[in-house]
């Protein structure tokens, strides 16, 4: 259809420019994640498997095989956030405290010294953080709506928003120096062999590097970007100015090779923001204009 046949479909009214009233998701407040996370922040490598993807259970974590030099992490995904807490922040009023999980699975490659490939194993790793935005005061009121296919009663907000993105920086082995009596334990992937205890003269094998070390764990680096949104539905005018780039979340960073890389990355907003020109409006004014909702201070 033709622009000649839009207009003469439509009334006069209609089709000149007016200001309508939206139900928007306004945003309150946001920030962003550009994180390194080193086996510091994530611990060792755990074994995946179905189910062991929420806080109450934890797998065990995995032991690399006795004869592997070498371990490398491929086809990384950032499987599940989950958002554990929101609470209003007992000294900040308006201002709420988030705590969010990232959980990511992965494949990690074992080989020998030779560069032949042992075996591989799906495994899994999880990091959790807190932040603290602005969200107005609370509401005592609910809201019920059938638009997602419930008419449940639900609180007024303010609703948290988790976007993300990881990719796979590193994986090593881990080394224990104690010797071990036994170097022919032949540990698979899957194997539940112990460290070796010298108080009762019991060893098992590891994998033994030159300096008669043996592999106990694998530690895993993952570069993580997300962004994390306080949201209320309200009813508004809006005229856009182009896409808004949150401020970083204040967390401290702890910068360890191969993170200097990771670290100076430029955030990808066109992951969050698809069609994103670099056309910005500031961050700044978010949650910042006048009749916010709350009995005190805006920010």
């Amino acid at each position: 259809m033709s622009t000649f046949e839009l207009k003469a479909n439509c009334s006069e009214s209609r089709c000149s420019s007016r200001e309508d009233c939206i139900i928007a998701q306004k945003i309150f407040d946001q920030c962003r994640i550009q994180q390194c996370l080193t086996p510091n922040s994530l611990g060792s490598a755990r074994a995946y498997a179905y189910g062991y993807d929420d806080c109450c259970k934890e797998s065990e974590p995995i032991v690399p095989p006795s004869n592997a030099s070498s371990v490398s992490i491929r086809d990384l995904v950032l499987s599940k956030i989950s958002i554990i807490s929101k609470k209003q922040n007992p000294f900040k009023k308006c201002y709420w405290d988030i705590e969010v999980r990232f959980i990511f699975v992965y494949t990690l490659v074992f080989t020998t010294a030779d560069g032949c490939e042992i075996c591989s194993t799906k495994a899994t790793s999880s990091y959790t953080t807190k932040v603290t935005l602005f969200g107005s005061d609370d509401a005592d009121v609910v809201v019920a709506s059938d638009l997602y296919c419930s008419n449940d009663l639900a609180s007024s907000g303010p609703f948290v928003s988790v976007e993300g993105k990881a990719v796979g920086l590193l994986a090593e082995l881990k080394y224990c120096n104690q010797s071990c009596c036994d170097y022919n334990c032949g540990c698979g992937c899957s194997c539940e062999c112990d460290c070796c205890d010298n108080d009762n003269g019991y060893a098992v094998s590891r994998s033994i590097s030159t300096n008669g070390s043996y592999s106990i764990a694998v530690h895993v680096t993952i570069g993580l970007f997300a962004v994390i949104k306080l949201f209320r539905p309200v009813n508004i005018v809006v005229r856009t100015e182009g896409y808004c780039i949150p401020e970083e979340c204040k967390e401290q960073s702890i910068a360890e090779d191969p993170c200097d890389f990771f670290n100076n990355l430029d955030f990808p907003m066109n992951i969050f923001e698809p069609g994103f020109t670099g056309n910005v409006a500031h961050s700044s004014s978010v949650g910042n204009s006048d009749g916010c909702g709350c009995n005190c201070g805006c920010k």
